[in-house]
């Protein structure tokens, strides 16, 4: 049995007539991906921008992320990627972000322009990282169309466009 997925009933803000527009497949699957992620952890997602993954090599966090969720001064913050490998990387509070250290996750990564990351904070100073892929289907990936596949079927809706 074939299915195929219908993602034109997830709208964002500023949309109408039921359709969006996808500039980044990465991006759909990411914010997706999160909302599975348990409440109890605060997570946000990044899209990767050439500035974080070539040349300067900084990583912006949301403001409103780093006001709630971590230390109001310099801090070393570890990141965990999927296989639980871990780096270490530096918080700048001033940056509200990475800076040393995460040149390092980048390539060791590589992270490409529009590549999606989840940073899923599961301890103090200690980051879960999903990286949704731009150009490929990662595990998480396969998860987040087997899950919504299955959630479509469940209730019964009408699956008529693939992503």
């Amino acid at each position: 049995m074939l299915f195929i997925l219908d993602f034109t009933s997830i709208g964002r803000k500023g949309q109408t007539n039921n359709s969006i527009d996808i500039s980044s497949s990465a991006q759909l699957r990411a914010e997706i991906f999160q909302t599975t992620l348990p409440s109890e952890f605060p997570h946000f997602l990044k899209c990767m921008l050439p500035s974080h993954v070539t040349g300067g090599f900084c990583l912006s966090f949301p403001k409103r992320f780093c006001v709630s969720h971590l230390p109001k001064h310099d801090v070393n913050v570890v990141l965990v990627d999927e296989d639980g490998d871990e780096f270490s990387t530096k918080y700048l509070i001033g940056k509200n972000g990475l800076s040393g250290g995460w040149r390092g996750f980048s390539i060791a990564h590589n992270l490409v322009e529009n590549d999606v990351l989840v940073f899923q904070l599961i301890e103090t100073c200690k980051f879960k990282v999903h990286i949704l892929r731009e150009n490929c289907l990662s595990q998480i990936d396969v998860a987040v169309v087997l899950m919504d596949l299955i959630v479509e079927a469940h209730n019964g809706m009408i699956i008529n466009n693939i992503f």
